[in-house]
């Protein structure tokens, strides 16, 4: 498990080639973490739902971890509740939906991925049912 906690939305550039990725709903908030490693990766995250209090995304069985995502790198997200709970991507400043490297396949797998464009900007993942 990649995972740290966090409590705040959006994501953030860290380093030259890092973005931190933070939820963005009051009701399903969870962000996600990447290994520390420089260079191209290609991960695969379980998501599923935790309901105590409220509906939110657990990322590898954790509840509302950070991640760390790096430019260049597919991130892939396989989401059995995505009839329910469809995970998608929003421009954290001006809220609208975010498609740019992203394919979405969760109505016939379950899964939906983001391949981090170079110039992404700060970026945050949100049910897109709530």
């Amino acid at each position: 498990m990649r995972t740290q906690g966090a409590v705040d939305t959006g994501i953030q550039q860290t380093t030259k080639d890092k973005l931190e990725v933070r939820a963005g709903s009051s009701t399903i908030s969870t962000v996600i973490a990447g290994p520390y490693s420089i260079g191209v990766e290609d991960i695969t995250y379980d998501v599923t739902i935790v309901s105590d209090g409220g509906n939110f995304f657990a990322i590898d069985g954790e509840r509302t971890p950070v991640l760390q995502f790096y430019k260049g790198s597919t991130y892939t997200f396989s989401n059995p509740s995505y009839s329910s709970h469809p995970l998608g991507f929003k421009n954290a400043s001006t809220d609208a939906s975010y498609t740019t490297g992203v394919t979405d396949t969760q109505s016939t797998n379950g899964r939906i991925s983001i391949t981090v464009a170079s110039d992404a900007p700060q970026l945050r993942y949100v049910c897109t049912s709530h």
